[in-house]
């Protein structure tokens, strides 16, 4: 890695002056390109939403795959960080997390997809995958620390983005109702699905292309 970024395990010191070794560079190519492909799938999601009510179409399906692919790609990213930048309980925590996401946002588009349920319903379980993201978020920036590859320039979007998309454990009381009419819903439904989908397709997209740039310079 660069003078700016310390492996504490696999890769060499910075404060050794030690040139990155090709080993560091690809983990940080792998996490960048990781990083883009989530955010760029977070703005398909809100294209495809956006186009959905606009123009109505197969868009509904593709936001569906594309929210279930945002929990795999951040998955991917989990372990990819894990395995270049840190280790212990909080990294550990921050892949179980982040695979509980994806499992989370998967179903909610299966439900949707399938009819099982309506589609509130099957948003309120998206809902409650993205918070299990912004888990991951937030133990994985404390466990990368100010000096790690989440470190720096993207350290405290992360965590204002990793609180947002936590805030969709409020969905959960609606979920274990089945709720599945809007008209039934109560404010924390609503306030669980602004804060998660706020965070996962607006400021989630920003946070990668940063992660993405920080990594470049390093």
């Amino acid at each position: 890695m660069s003078r700016n970024v310390i492996h504490r395990r696999r890769m060499p010191s910075a404060t050794h002056g030690a040139a990155a070794s090709p080993t560091s560079r690809d983990a940080a190519g792998e996490i960048r390109l990781a990083a883009l492909a989530l955010g760029g799938t977070a703005l398909l999601a809100l294209v495809c939403l956006v186009l959905l009510y606009v123009v109505h179409g197969p868009f509904g399906t593709v936001n569906d795959l594309a929210n279930a692919g945002i929990g795999w790609l951040a998955l991917v990213l989990a372990a990819l960080v894990r395995g270049a930048d840190h280790e212990g309980r909080q990294a550990d925590g921050a892949v179980l997390a982040a695979a509980a996401g994806a499992v989370g946002l998967t179903w909610g588009s299966y439900l949707v997809i399938t009819e099982t349920t309506g589609f509130y319903l099957a948003g309120l379980v998206s809902t409650l995958g993205l918070a299990s993201l912004g888990g991951w978020m937030l133990l994985a920036h404390r466990a990368s620390g100010a000096v790690g590859l989440l470190g720096t320039g993207p350290e405290r979007l992360g965590r204002v983005v990793g609180w947002l998309l936590a805030g969709g454990v409020l969905a959960l009381p609606g979920v274990l109702a089945g709720v599945d009419d809007i008209a039934d819903a109560q404010w924390h439904s609503y306030l669980a699905q602004a804060s998660a989908w706020l965070g996962a397709y607006v400021l989630l997209p920003v946070w990668s292309l940063r992660v993405a740039r920080h990594l470049r310079r390093a």
